[in-house]
């Protein structure tokens, strides 16, 4: 079996219908997946599977028992340690300074050179489909970023801070 996370966009975010991540569990084992597990309650889900076309299955299936599109990202055990072992960011920030993933369903072409600053937030890198940032909330918000990211790569991506990276990955790896 391989192990996944499925990280889902807009799961209790205030634009969709409220999501229980209970609810969200008993959908992935209706689906066939096994050993699933939340982490936090902004829809981020392990599991394991030896499936194919994951993506498809989940976001049909949520669809259909939830009512919305969660626009599923999914990304491997080793994609996530690749991403924690990486770390690409400063240890001397500010409290001020939140360190974010930004998962990308593909690789895309993007108008603007890496590293890249606009106002509160500097994106730092972007590669294996995913997108590398900081944002400093004394000068603006998360939200001025992912207005950002959403105009310049569209819907298909999800936006994590490290920390929540980090207990994905802590709990990916613990059996």
């Amino acid at each position: 079996m391989n192990k996944y996370v499925a990280f889902l966009r807009g799961i209790n975010s205030g634009k969709n219908p409220s999501t229980k991540m209970g609810d969200i569990k008993a959908l992935f084992k209706q689906i066939g997946f096994e050993k699933v597990d939340s982490v936090l309650a902004s829809g981020n889900i392990i599991f394991e599977s030896d499936e194919d076309n994951l993506k498809e299955k989940i976001d049909s299936e949520f669809e259909k028992e939830f009512g919305f599109n969660p626009n599923s990202v999914i990304r491997s055990e080793q994609e996530i340690t690749d991403i924690i072992n990486k770390n690409l960011f400063p240890k001397d920030l500010t409290k001020s300074q939140k360190t974010n993933v930004s998962f990308l369903l593909e690789d895309k072409a993007y108008s603007f050179s890496v590293p890249f600053e606009q106002g509160c937030y500097k994106i730092l890198e972007i590669n294996n489909k995913s997108i590398f940032s900081i944002v400093d909330i004394d000068n603006g918000s998360t939200l001025d970023l992912m207005k950002f990211l959403d105009d310049e790569f569209g819907k298909d991506l999800t936006t994590r801070t490290f920390g929540t990276v980090g207990k994905v990955y802590k709990k990916m790896t613990q059996t």
